[in-house]
């Protein structure tokens, strides 16, 4: 009896291990999404403001904001990817199903059913949180006219 129960106690340490791990990845993939949507736009939107005169903005700062924030948004796509291919391999969730293309399959094919996977979850609920964010602050706070004081 104490055998089993010995037994059962050693693998339950690198489950909790692995389990801790998966916790701070999904935490890295939810503060990752969340600089994905706010941090990186906002970044280049500051950084853009800060080199531009005042008065109306030039081509160059927009173009830096145009191009900057979707670039670093594509390495952060691609970091968040990579958390998510962890987080599988240490939950072994793993799908080593061949899947064609999204655009290569007809809706009637449409009888996958693999769970989405955890990146999936934490973006669709950052993406819903940041349009909440984003309803507060534009019928709560911010101000009529977008704070523009007019010449006359």
């Amino acid at each position: 009896m104490t055998s089993t129960s010995t037994s059962s106690s050693q693998p339950s340490t690198p489950a909790d291990g692995s389990r801790l791990q998966a916790w701070a990845l999904v935490l890295g993939m939810a503060l990752g999404s969340v600089a994905m949507w706010v941090v990186i736009p906002g970044g280049w939107v500051l950084l853009a403001a800060q080199r531009s005169r005042v008065g109306t903005p030039t081509v160059g700062p927009l173009l830096m904001v145009a191009v900057g924030a979707p670039a670093c948004m594509l390495v952060a796509a691609k970091v968040l990817g990579v958390l998510d291919r962890r987080h599988q391999a240490i939950t072994s969730a793993v799908d080593t199903r061949r899947k064609p293309a999204a655009w290569g399959r007809s809706v009637r094919d449409a009888d996958d059913d693999s769970p989405p996977s955890v990146l999936a979850k934490v973006m669709v609920i950052s993406v819903a949180l940041a349009f909440v964010a984003l309803a507060f602050w534009f019928f709560f706070l911010a101000s009529p006219g977008g704070g523009q004081v007019s010449g006359g």
